[in-house]
């Protein structure tokens, strides 16, 4: 008997669609949507294993073997990560790319839709200089989200095709965009070869680490672009900074501290040759 072909996909977002943002800034201006794709007969169960003794093995608290790493948080320092040291983030963060990489290795890829909510914004800030995002700029980003997500399906419909079954897996953190991808698959990915694994846990799949991860990588690319990072990017990453006295110096003012955006982006450099794989594999197929 023919053993089941399964392909697993794994989404994950980031960012809110409705949320306003600054027209001069990269800070909270992009949504990106990842998918990873797992060929099932592509064992990680050893990387997993891997994974969690080395979380276990790490001893800090508030960390398990079973955690969910989420990358952006970290390097944040959000929860539940605010009590730990920024070098404890720093080596939590290494861990969830050090996994990524591995996986990329074995065949698994992912893929990513970026959306700068800047272009659908009203263009007249407010005072604070920020603009609102009207119900139409909302309205039209779903429909580029859900033309990428359909695009992408047929242009590998060839690929899908190659296997028994196809599961969906999305934690439905955001409900319109759980519908979009019901709505999706569904219309283009014949029904008998569809299973949607929904209100799942992060913690059950570590593969939703990865697309957590593709998510802030996406968005650091995309800064990279300009060499526009937040404070807190810089201090992550541990980039150092450079003085530079500004023009009031006479009026007695102290030296500014800037950041050196260029040895950030070396840091986002190396990641991205860390990616390669996962980001340049083909879409699963079975033979």
């Amino acid at each position: 008997m023919t053993k089941n072909r399964e392909l697993s996909i794994f989404i994950d977002e980031s960012g809110e669609l409705s949320a306003p943002c600054q027209l001069n800034s990269c800070k909270d201006a992009f949504y990106v949507v990842s998918l990873v794709f797992h060929n099932q007969h592509a064992d990680i169960s050893g990387l997993i294993d891997q994974l969690n003794y080395g979380l276990e093995n790490m001893k800090i608290p508030c960390i398990s073997r079973d955690h969910a790493l989420h990358s952006y948080n970290l390097i944040r320092g959000e929860r539940p990560y605010q009590p730990l040291s920024l070098q404890e983030r720093r080596k939590l963060f290494n861990k969830t790319v050090d996994f990524a990489n591995a996986c990329a290795k074995v065949g698994i890829s992912g893929r990513t839709c970026i959306i700068d909510r800047r272009q659908y914004c009203d263009p007249n800030p407010a005072r604070n200089g920020e603009c609102q995002m009207p119900e139409s700029g909302r309205k039209t980003m779903e429909d580029a989200i859900r033309d990428w997500l359909d695009d992408f399906i047929c242009n590998n419909r060839d690929s899908l095709r190659t296997f028994d079954t196809i599961k969906v897996y999305y934690d439905n953190g955001q409900k319109w965009l759980g519908d979009l991808i019901h709505e999706s698959f569904n219309r283009n990915v014949v029904e008998d070869e569809l299973v949607f694994k929904e209100k799942v846990s992060p913690s059950q799949y570590k593969l939703f680490q990865v697309a957590d991860l593709l998510c802030t990588y996406s968005l650091l690319r995309e800064k990279r672009a300009v060499s526009d990072y937040t404070n807190t990017d810089m201090r992550f990453f541990d980039t150092s900074f450079r003085r530079r006295r500004g023009n009031d110096t006479k009026q007695g003012n102290a030296a500014k501290q800037l950041f050196d955006t260029t040895a950030m982006d070396g840091r986002i450099d190396i990641l991205t040759r860390r990616f390669r794989n996962l980001t340049e594999n083909p879409i699963p197929r079975t033979h």
